[in-house]
């Protein structure tokens, strides 16, 4: 059965062995199989935190391994790798604030109220007003978090790790002034919050005036997820689960902020990290759950040298790959240097690969390791471990190579790579997964790609951001100027607003034509909401001097920024559509968002004019342009904005809200209007009942006309599917009317059924 343990928890290789990590220490799992949940948990110290078709993630120590291992129908067993956050700056750059209708409040118009957007991150600043309401009461807009890092005290249920901290312990927090949990030393979890639902009421220190620095969706509602300091794909995933639990318990859609990246597997859709959360989406619309949505970015890995790949001919050859491990000095001692690389190649041309690995400054090769098999070996106290072409995934078969222990002498790995006669020639795409370094952490990378100033590039995304369930959100630039600790005024070379951002990740997806990202927002020099927490603070900050907003500039060098600002505007954008559209299915929120693009910002004289056409693997289908939520016009170019389709039918609340919903404008007694949710004609009301709305409803499309005598039901109900309100008739009776006079204000579905078809719409009162 494949099993990936590295050997320094397993070093026996038998599930049991002791070794440099306790291995009664619970690790986090990926399962895979068509096992039960219930068969899984049925082995003692085996606990399910998360389950969907063919996959759970599970935590339990290293010993109970080979009884998880024996349930029947488990195909596949590995530990979940690691996860990266992208960076830690951020702002804001849209139409947004057009849609609020007022940057300060009240805010008329769209800014994510009553939906949900947790950010899974850090931790945050739960102290900071940013993430409070705007009344008089000034409560805390976080509904409910999860701190993963604390003891296992409290976990929420159906988990078996941390603390569930809930409105009223955040509540407490801000009434004594002192956080004790979600504490966020890093700042990258506040900093995209802020981005996404920050609402700006921080007024800065410094005499500026308040609301200057807007989230995207400033009245949304909060969930947080604090992750562990070296968080799993399976936190991740676990953490995503956990959070559509709590919008079916409040009824609500949601949008999970993933601004981290992992660059383990095939970078086509199918890594596990993808496959599970695309399946949790899908478990949620198999209930009638919709509304669960997700965004993350595409990665830095633009232009890191981190993807190269080799071409091998037919014939047998040797093929040198090497590996710059460090240019600044070696770890001290006790600090292991190590880095972990993935090669991905098609055997269909019946390619397999014979690989040897030797170390500059070791003594000897390390053993050549044939197609189909494993082996670790350490050599001068340099631990190499080679699993060569034992897994495949979407087809492609994998190499995965780790190395540890590196010393001082060691200073290239080589690869020689030979192959069996095979028909044409195989191609392997390489990553750099992970590295650790002295002072250049996660930064290793391949040195021969410099003669491929093209082919590196693409295919360079990252999971979750590759993930056919996600919004894939790419980097532009935010400002081509900037103001320094000292006032003065900086002009980058060559930085226009708008600019595609070099280090932002490119697709295609590996081995398809799938374009990503699906759009582009701004990744760089923005002032938004800072942790009063971070360790060490921001060395300067414009302006303000109350720890409350941090600049995006330290020293007098503008910070890249990255695409986990970018996914952050994803997300306070997806908030407002779910407003504005109503849960969809997750296909249709996508279809949607991708229309939401320009070709340039408008306004920007110097945004980039030549490019090539869209949509295309830097800027996807455009960047993100939020004036066509509104159907605004002047936009170069101004895609029409089709109504989201319908599916007809459905449970309240889900497919239903892929149409658009229906609103009586105006909330008073003098308004005397309301919407058709048929045609969008506003027709008069002639009473001044600010609760008289009459809806009509046409039939719904059939095949053919039905007959004049055939029965029509209109059925009326509220979020919690009772029934207020019934009528049936002939078809010669139609349109059916619903005068809801004296109804309360609120959100209700609209059914009007014909034989076998039906139309469901959303109306708000």
């Amino acid at each position: 059965m494949p099993r990936d343990i590295p050997a320094d928890i397993d070093p026996a290789g038998n599930g049991g062995g002791a070794g440099p990590i306790n291995p009664l220490v619970k690790q986090s799992w990926i399962v895979k199989g068509t096992m039960t949940r219930a068969a899984l948990e049925a082995v003692a110290g085996c606990k399910v935190n998360a389950f969907s078709t063919g996959y759970a993630s599970c935590r339990f120590d290293v010993a109970v391994l080979p009884l998880v291992e024996a349930v029947a129908t488990v195909t596949e067993i590995r530990l979940a790798p690691p996860i990266d956050y992208a960076m830690d700056e951020a702002g804001a750059l849209t139409y947004a604030p057009n849609l609020w209708g007022s940057r300060v409040p009240p805010r008329p118009g769209l800014t994510g109220k009553g939906q949900i957007v947790a950010i899974i991150d850090t931790g945050i600043d739960v102290l900071h007003p940013d993430f409070r309401t705007e009344d008089a009461l000034k409560v805390t807009r976080i509904l409910d978090a999860w701190d993963m890092t604390l003891p296992a005290t409290d976990p929420p249920t159906g988990f078996s790790y941390g603390q569930r901290i809930d409105n009223a312990e955040i509540a407490n927090m801000i009434n004594a002034g002192v956080q004790t949990a979600l504490v966020d030393t890093s700042g990258h979890g506040t900093l995209v919050a802020g981005i996404a639902v920050g609402n700006g009421s921080a007024a800065p220190a410094s005499g500026e005036p308040a609301y200057q620095y807007v989230g995207i969706a400033p009245e949304a509602t909060i969930l947080v997820v604090k992750l562990p300091d070296q968080p799993t794909t399976a936190n991740v995933v676990e953490a995503v689960a956990w959070a559509f639990g709590i919008a079916t318990e409040q009824n609500k859609g949601i949008v999970c902020n993933l601004s981290l990246c992992s660059r383990e597997g095939p970078h086509d859709g199918f890594a596990d990290l993808d496959k599970q959360l695309e399946g949790l989406i899908a478990a949620e619309q198999a209930a009638n759950r919709f509304g669960r949505h997700i965004v993350a970015p595409v990665g830095n890995d633009g232009n890191t040298y981190r993807h190269t790949l080799t071409t091998h001919p037919t014939v047998h050859s040797n093929l040198n790959i090497e590996w710059s491990v460090s240019t600044s000095s070696h770890a001290p001692a006790g600090i292991e240097e190590s880095y972990w690389i993935q090669g991905w190649y098609d055997p269909t041309g019946g390619h397999t690969f014979r690989l040897q690995m030797s170390a500059t400054g070791a003594s000897t090769y390390f053993p050549i390791v044939e197609p189909g098999t494993e082996n670790t070996t350490t050599i001068d106290g340099i631990t190499c471990t080679v699993r060569n072409g034992v897994d495949t995934v979407n087809g492609k078969k994998k190499i995965d190579i780790r190395v540890s222990s590196l010393t001082a002498a060691l200073t290239v790995v080589n690869i020689f790579m030979a192959h069996p006669a095979g028909t044409g020639t195989a191609t392997v795409d390489w990553y750099m997964v992970k590295s650790i370094i002295p002072g250049k952490i996660d930064s290793a990378s391949f040195p021969n790609v410099v003669p491929l100033p093209e082919t590196w590039k693409a295919s360079t995304i990252t999971a979750p951001g590759s993930s056919l369930a996600a919004l894939c959100v790419g980097g532009e630039s935010a400002s081509s100027r900037w103001i320094d600790p000292d006032g003065i005024e900086e002009v980058p070379g060559n930085q226009y607003v708008g600019e595609y951002l070099a280090f932002s990740s490119r697709g295609p997806l590996l081995g398809s034509a799938t374009v990503k990202p699906d759009v582009v927002a701004p990744g760089t020099a923005f002032v938004t909401t800072m942790s009063s927490r971070k360790v060490p603070a921001l060395p300067s900050y414009r302006l303000d001097r109350d720890m409350k907003h941090a600049q995006v500039v330290q020293g007098t060098t503008l910070n890249d920024g990255g695409t986990s600002v970018s996914a952050a505007f994803g997300s306070g954008a997806a908030a407002l559509v779910l407003q504005r559209n109503g849960r969809q299915s997750n296909a249709q929120f996508l279809a949607y968002m991708k229309t939401l693009v320009a070709t340039r910002i408008p306004g920007a004289a110097q945004d980039t004019a030549t490019q090539d056409p869209l949509p295309n693997n830097k800027l996807g289908n455009g960047k993100l342009w939020l004036q066509l939520v509104a159907g605004g016009v002047g936009v170069d170019p101004s895609p029409t904005i089709p109504a989201p389709p319908g599916t007809g039918g459905g449970s309240p609340g889900d497919v239903v809200g892929a149409d658009p919903p229906v609103k009586r404008s105006g909330a008073g007694p003098g308004d005397g209007k309301y919407m058709d949710p048929q045609t969008g004609e506003v027709h008069e009301i002639t009473t001044g009942d600010d609760r008289l709305a009459r809806f009509r409803f046409a039939l719904p499309l059939t095949p053919e006309a039905p007959a004049q005598t055939a029965l029509v039901t209109l059925r009326v109900v509220d979020m919690n599917n009772a029934e207020i309100y019934r009528k049936e008739g002939a078809v010669s009776e139609s349109p059916l009317l619903w005068d809801a006079a004296g109804v309360e204000a609120g959100r209700y579905y609209a059914t009007v059924t014909v034989g076998a078809a039906s139309v469901t719409r959303t109306v708000y009162l």
